[in-house]
């Protein structure tokens, strides 16, 4: 009874958190165009691994990119994890992020290879825009993205170390209990040299907490929202189906009047980049009204990929670099996320100084950086910081 009870556990878990296994056996399962399937996706894997090898001197920032638990479905409870590579090409959709999935090379997946491990390790790497797509769009879950601060030396190791990996492949085999996605990415990022103070968590949504831990993200995280509630909300101002909201079917004839005095621009220009089957006449009367050729809203801010200041991507060694990355980080997030951050951070400092792990002391760069972060925040008037960074009052946050 133990055993047949630690089997149903063991499957349940493989489900919740086994995405990643799932998401490459479901569409070829069974079917005769598996083989040509994973072909095909192996292909384009090899080729997005040329580029980002390719761009090796040119990466400029990275970010961890954390897709949020949600209770839809069983298999999305903990969420997956990816880590984006930020290139300098000004077009951040093109970005290539890197994710560890298990690779099935057979019609149907075998829960016992999954639960022991018997699916070879698949470093993927895809766009991001790519992964929007699947995560955001069509599996309606947000995306977290946290800055992790690096110099150009060790965004460069990064990259070789993945070309070293690919290279001479991985022994080891991807299981939900030892070798997930979450186990795989945070021992990729130790292999490359980033501290690794505390377990590596096997939960995706725990990453976060573990670059805490080991300083690596010290700056607020920027939410990719899901446009699912705003679609909802078309829905319900038009008082169609979401199914008929999607296809462009029994819209009313006020139905772009309706939208106008639902939306605001931003939301219309959303709306109209989601909505492929909108009916052309209602497109083209929400495009007349408003001049959205000269808007000053990107796809980047649609989709919610804007531009991250690239101060905050850099590791500094000075108090110079660190005031512009604090002064960067109070333009681009708002007072009260900067506020609360701000809290967080420095419970991060009296946790890890005076005496901080053996682990960080051999990694003396992020113990200075975030050093340098708090001890600035805490003397504004030393730093010539007094009237660029928000603080808490009386009052709430202000200036």
């Amino acid at each position: 009874m133990k055993i047949f009870q630690t089997f149903l556990w063991g499957v349940t878990f493989l489900i919740i958190l086994g995405l990643p296994v799932f998401a490459l056996a479901q569409e070829g399962e069974g079917a005769p165009l598996w083989k040509v399937e994973l072909s095909e996706l192996l292909e384009n894997n090899s080729k997005n691994l040329s580029v980002l090898f390719s761009k090796e001197n040119e990466i400029q920032g990275v970010e961890l990119i954390v897709a949020s638990s949600t209770n839809r479905a069983l298999y999305s409870r903990f969420g997956h994890a990816m880590l984006r590579f930020i290139d300098r090409d000004d077009d951040p959709l093109n970005d290539l992020m890197l994710s560890f999935v298990a690779l099935i090379d057979e019609p149907q997946i075998s829960l016992r290879k999954g639960i022991l491990g018997g699916y070879r390790i698949l470093p993927l790497v895809k766009t991001t825009g790519d992964f929007w797509v699947q995560y955001v769009r069509d599996e309606n879950r947000p995306l977290e993205r946290w800055v992790i601060p690096t110099t150009e030396k060790e965004r460069r190791e990064l990259v070789e170390s993945l070309e070293n990996l690919v290279e001479e492949g991985d022994s080891k085999k991807y299981s939900f209990f030892k070798n997930n996605c979450s186990r795989l990415l945070t021992e990729f990022l130790e292999f490359a040299g980033l501290p690794s103070v505390g377990h590596l968590p096997r939960i995706p949504t725990h990453i976060p907490g573990f670059l805490d831990q080991n300083l690596l993200n010290p700056y607020p995280k920027v939410l990719v929202r899901s446009v699912t509630p705003l679609l909802e909300k078309a829905a319900k101002a038009l008082d169609v189906s979401l199914i008929d909201l999607k296809e462009g079917e029994h819209w009313p004839e006020d139905a772009a009047s309706l939208l106008e005095s639902t939306f605001s621009p931003f939301e219309l220009l959303t709306l109209l980049n989601e909505l492929t089957f909108m009916p052309l006449s209602v497109r083209e009367e929400l495009v007349s009204r408003y001049n959205f050729k000269e808007s000053t809203h990107t796809l980047e801010e649609v989709l919610g990929f804007t531009k991250i200041p690239d101060p905050l991507y850099e590791l500094c060694d000075s108090a110079e670099c660190a005031k512009t990355a604090l002064v960067a980080e109070a333009q681009y997030f708002s007072p009260d996320v900067v506020v609360e951050n701000r809290k967080r951070r420095e419970k991060r400092f009296r946790k890890t100084f005076p005496f901080p792990h053996e682990e960080l002391k051999g990694k003396r760069e992020f113990l200075i950086h975030f050093y340098l972060l708090v001890v600035m925040e805490l003397n504004p008037h030393r730093f010539g910081l007094e009237n660029l960074l928000p603080y808490e009052n009386e009052k709430g946050v202000g200036k």
